[in-house]
């Protein structure tokens, strides 16, 4: 009984124990000539709430740059534009695509942060990353320390409509072919999804200056983005009771939302 529980005790801690491998398909694309959806949608919030009076922006977890790229085809040169990213050679990649920009290599998940970060901008964005980690607090209070006076958050990303924190791991077996059970690939992580309610609470009792308020995105009923089976982690959308939901393939429904919050 001892040996089987020690087992169990190590399947555990490789259970908590995962990793980030997909964002390596942002080196090998470019999608900053066909700017996202998501990334209209953020632009036009900014643009709704700050108007002209926009002179900085931090974007958090900014890959290969490409929301930069529109941030400054939409707001023009005279914004202070800043990346940042915890992988060089992604910050590479965003160099390439976009020169007009400081890119800055941090761990926005980290309790240090703002030790390295000590600059503060009239618009932090954080887009597709709050869903990498367990614990949604530290990213949070990372991007609102480093948040002028006045200033927006907007984080996006799938948030759960219902009352439910969906904490989880997956591994893509899709690329086996000689089946060794101790040798199966790693888990991962970045399909996470938190409650909106416990978000919503987090900030009303940790900054009860601070105002909060979600939007979910309605994406157009036209797009349509198809199943990539070679590549299943990449997500698509089904139309359910009207609304154009994402899915991939660890078969869990992805309401995305906008969290925007004001510093006041």
């Amino acid at each position: 009984m001892k040996k089987i529980h020690t087992k169990f005790k190590k399947s555990q801690n490789r259970n908590l124990n995962a990793v980030r491998i997909h964002d390596k398909m942002y080196l090998k694309l470019d999608r900053s000539k066909q700017v996202k959806y998501s990334f209209v949608k953020i632009l036009d919030e900014i643009k709704k709430y700050r108007g002209k009076k926009i002179y900085s922006l931090c974007d958090v977890g900014c890959a290969s740059g490409d929301f930069l790229y529109a941030a400054n085809r939409t707001l023009g040169d005279s914004v202070n534009l800043v990346g940042i990213d915890i992988r060089s050679d992604l910050l590479e990649a965003a160099n390439k695509k976009i020169s007009n920009c400081t890119l800055i290599k941090a761990d926005i998940n980290h309790p240090n942060f703002l030790k390295k970060i000590n600059n503060e901008y009239d618009v932090v964005t954080m887009s597709g990353t709050m869903q990498i980690f367990d614990d949604f607090s530290i990213s949070i209070d990372n991007c609102l320390g480093i948040l002028k006076k006045k200033g927006i958050l907007i984080v996006q990303g799938p948030f759960n409509p219902f009352d439910v924190d969906v904490i989880m791991r997956y591994r893509d077996v899709s690329n086996i072919r000689n089946y060794n059970h101790k040798k199966l690939p790693p888990l991962q992580v970045g399909f996470n999804m938190f409650s909106v309610k416990h978000v919503k609470q987090y900030i009303k009792s940790t900054y009860p200056n601070y105002s909060v308020r979600f939007e979910e995105i309605l994406f157009p009923k036209k797009m349509n983005y198809k199943i990539q089976k070679n590549d299943l982690d990449r997500s698509w959308n089904i139309n359910i009771e009207n609304k154009n939901l994402w899915i991939n393939g660890n078969q869990i429904l992805q309401h995305q939302f906008l969290c925007k919050i004001i510093k006041k």
